[in-house]
């Protein structure tokens, strides 16, 4: 299927709604196949694996006549199960002597206890885990609603409802030709997408049996265990400390010339914001956990003084003060903190948070009664707005909303870096918490690096970098990438 484009989503009120959804509503976990209808059908698939595809199709076929005969409303499992007594014994054997012990491996999930009548006719063999095996091998393969196996179910599904006459107008000829073909078949290609369809036209007024879906899964996800399939990436083996003492060279140089101009609001600002950043990056690089969640959060951060200091340099020639606005409007955040904890009185001394050293920086060269605390964003404009005003709409739209879902513990970045899937389709592929630290990330380290020559690039392009210290950091960059 070709994948919607941004622009043919429905963009309102801060939502993208894909055109899909516009039109279809999405079906409801117990009219999906694999969770709510797969259950009901699994018995055909077991048949058609025991058997192969053209016989296990006959010997389905001559079974469904004989439902019709005895008047049975459909071929779910459960109504074969519900049957009355006589009836459904009946039913059992008829099953039986057509397919043997096909339906074996469902006596682990439909257990004696329960279901006496079925479990005497079909225990056949007590291996429990090669019951287990047949049974999660036919899940597998029927689990997509397209594949061969589950297309094949879907068309029995079809054909019950053609032969009972609850189908009208439907040409007889692809439902004849389906079973003759094989799936590689050219005119499969019209037939297959056929069948769905008619399956899925009659979905909504199915009735669902929910507490015989919810047995089934609760059973199946019982007698087997977590199959952990763990993706993690091949990361370089690069010595960063080599960039790091090349990086060092050039800030303990700023700090040498930073003595002759002390005063400088830009220069301090911009120093501030480098070696910020700078400070960051070795955090990682000190640890090696390029890998890691912290460092898709720390390019965030790189990113975002990145484009700070870009739309500094910007709006200084509207804004005169911008540098010092841009301290206060930082000091005034530190403000708000310090008036919401005395106005609050809350007991948090043993807080990570040094209140006492906090109210030493407000007040450091103001007194706080003059500082105002602005909550807008700063300058009024998002990182999104200042991003796209220094041409930087690609390293927003890309990197940092990226880094923003591991910043702001969003399920997409939760999913990625915590939740291991587990590959068992007894257990509906869901996903098991990575405690042991399994999962390692595709590193950031060339991101890392690249943002942090950037940031270096305009304190040369501001104060200038004697060209032999520059060449370390940009010669690094280009190493990596060869």
């Amino acid at each position: 299927m070709e994948k919607t484009s941004l622009k043919n989503h429905k963009f309102e009120k801060g939502k993208f709604t894909t055109p899909l959804n516009e039109v279809i509503a999405e079906l409801p976990d117990f009219k999906s196949w694999y969770y709510g209808r797969l259950p009901e059908y699994l018995w055909l698939g077991l048949i058609i694996d025991k058997y192969g595809r053209d016989i296990g199709i006959n010997k389905i076929i001559k079974i469904l006549f004989i439902f019709k005969e005895h008047q049975i409303s459909d071929i779910k499992f459960s109504t074969i199960l519900s049957l009355e007594t006589t009836l459904k014994i009946k039913i059992l054997n008829v099953i039986k002597n057509e397919v043997e012990d096909a339906l074996n491996p469902l006596t682990l999930v439909f257990t004696y206890s329960n279901f006496s009548d079925f479990n005497k006719l079909f225990l056949f063999n007590e291996d429990i885990e090669k019951r287990k095996e047949q049974l999660i091998k036919v899940l597998n393969e029927s689990s997509f609603h397209q594949s061969d196996l589950a297309t094949d179910i879907r068309y029995f599904i079809v054909l019950f409802k053609i032969i009972t006459n609850k189908v009208y107008g439907v040409s007889n000829e692809e439902i004849q030709l389906y079973p003759k073909l094989s799936h590689e078949d050219e005119k499969m290609r019209q037939i297959r997408p056929l069948i769905r369809s008619m399956d899925l036209a009659f979905v909504n007024r199915e009735m669902t049996n929910e507490s015989f879906i919810e047995r089934f899964w609760d059973e199946i996800s019982q007698i087997t265990e977590c199959e952990e399939l763990c993706i993690s990436s091949e990361n370089p083996n690069i010595d960063i400390n080599l960039y790091l003492e090349k990086v060092y060279e050039i800030f303990n140089y700023f700090n040498s010339i930073y003595k002759l101009d002390p005063l400088s609001e830009k220069m301090n600002v911009i120093l501030g914001i480098a070696v910020y950043s700078y400070k960051r990056f070795k955090e990682i690089a000190d640890y090696k956990m390029f890998d890691s969640i912290l460092a898709r959060s720390n390019v965030r951060v790189l990113i975002e003084n990145y484009i700070m200091l870009k739309y500094l340099l910007l709006t200084e020639t509207k804004q005169e003060n911008i540098w010092k606005e841009y301290k206060y409007y930082g000091i005034g955040a530190y403000k708000l903190i310090l008036t919401k904890s005395r106005e609050e009185n809350k007991d948090i001394q043993n807080s990570y948070i040094n209140f006492e050293y906090i109210e030493l920086l407000v007040n450091e060269f103001r007194n706080e009664e003059f500082i105002d605390m602005d909550i807008r964003y700063f300058d009024k404009q998002n990182i999104r707005q200042k991003a796209e005003a220094v041409g930087e709409k690609d390293l927003y739209n890309f990197h940092y909303d990226y880094g923003s879902s591991y910043e702001h513990g969003l399920w997409g970045a939760i999913r990625e870096s915590s939740m291991i899937k587990c590959v068992n389709p007894g257990h509906r592929y869901h996903t098991v918490p990575d405690i042991n630290n399994f999962i390692k990330l595709k590193s950031t380290l060339k991101d890392s690096i690249k943002i942090m020559n950037d940031i270096i690039q305009i304190l040369k392009n501001e104060f200038g970098i004697p060209d032999e210290l520059l060449k370390g950091v940009i010669n690094f960059e280009e190493s990596i990438d060869r």
